[in-house]
C-alpha cells in the first residue's frame, strides 16, 4: 500500500508540473507576444512640421499647429525627447518659444515626442522695427523683401496668442517662416497709447513723441507708441510742456496736461 501510495504521488506530480509547464510556454506565451507585435505593427514613427503654439513644462506636453491643415495637436514628451536648434545644438524644453518652427519625430500610438528640431527650412528676422503690412494683399516687406502671410499666421507675445489686428507697425517682432511664407509673428516689444487731457491750451499747436512722431493737436487725441519710457513735447506759441510719460503693452497712459494755461489776452 505504501509503495502504491507513493506511486500515485509521483504521477500526480508530475502532471501537474507538465500542465504548469504548458500553461508558461504554450498559449500563454503565444498571446502576449501576437500582442506585442500588435503594438508593434500599429506604432510607427511619423515625422511633422509644425509651429509651436504652447509648452506646459507642469504636464509635459507641447501643443503643435500646423498650418497646412490648420489644425492644432497636443504630443507629450519626457527625459528621452532629444530637442536640438536649427544648427543642431542640444537645446532644454524651456528654449523652445512659442512661434518657432519645428520638425519633430513623435510615436504614433502615444503621441510621445522622440525628437524635437528647429526647423532647417526655416527662415527669422529678429528685431523688425516698422513692420510693414498691407492687410489687404497680405504680404509685408522686411529688408526690402516682400512675404505673404494668411490666416494660418500666428501672432504672440511671450506666451499669449494675439489676434492679427494686435499687431501694430509701432511693435518690434520677429517673423518666422519657410519659403516666402509667413507662419508666425512674435512680438518682443508691444505698442500701447498715450491719451491726451486737459490740453486745450495746445489745441492747433504741435505734439511729438521722441522726436519720431510729429502730429498737430486735436480735442480728442489718442497717440499710439511703443511700450516703454517717451518723452512727450507739446508746443503751442510760446507756450511749450516737456513731459515724461510710460506705457505699457496694450494700456492706455493719460497725459494730464491741465497745469498748462494760456494767459490772458
Amino acid at each position: 500500500n505504501r509503495k502504491k501510495y507513493s506511486g500515485l504521488l509521483l504521477v500526480g506530480l508530475l502532471f501537474a508540473l507538465s500542465v504548469t509547464a504548458c500553461g508558461m510556454s504554450g498559449n500563454g506565451t503565444t498571446n502576449i507576444a501576437q500582442e506585442n507585435v500588435t503594438d508593434d505593427s500599429q506604432s510607427e514613427e511619423l515625422k511633422l512640421q509644425a509651429v509651436v503654439k504652447a509648452v506646459d513644462t507642469k504636464e509635459e506636453n507641447i501643443v503643435l499647429y500646423r498650418p497646412d491643415t490648420l489644425e492644432e495637436q497636443t504630443f507629450l514628451y519626457n527625459g528621452g525627447t532629444q530637442i536640438y536648434s536649427k544648427n543642431g545644438m542640444a537645446l532644454v524644453i524651456s528654449q523652445l518659444s512659442c512661434g518657432e518652427i519645428v520638425d519633430v519625430v513623435y510615436n504614433s500610438s502615444n503621441q510621445m515626442l522622440s525628437k524635437v528640431s528647429v526647423s532647417k527650412d526655416a527662415w527669422e528676422y529678429k528685431s523688425v522695427k516698422r513692420l510693414k503690412i498691407d492687410r489687404d494683399k497680405k504680404t509685408i516687406s522686411v529688408t526690402g523683401r516682400k512675404y505673404q502671410y494668411d490666416d494660418s499666421v500666428l501672432v504672440f507675445s511671450g506666451d499669449d496668442q494675439l489676434l492679427l489686428m494686435d499687431l501694430h507697425e509701432k511693435d518690434v517682432v520677429t517673423v518666422k517662416g519657410i519659403g516666402t511664407k509667413v507662419y508666425s509673428f512674435v512680438i518682443e516689444t508691444g505698442h500701447g497709447y498715450i491719451r491726451l487731457a486737459g490740453h486745450d491750451a495746445f489745441l492747433g499747436g504741435t505734439l511729438e513723441v521722441d522726436k519720431d512722431i510729429f502730429l498737430k493737436v486735436e480735442s480728442n487725441m489718442l497717440v499710439t507708441v511703443s511700450e516703454g519710457e517717451h518723452t512727450v513735447v507739446l508746443r503751442n506759441g510760446d507756450m511749450e510742456a516737456i513731459e515724461k510719460v510710460s506705457v505699457s503693452q496694450e494700456k492706455e497712459s493719460y497725459l494730464d496736461l491741465s497745469k498748462y494755461v494760456r494767459p490772458p489776452v
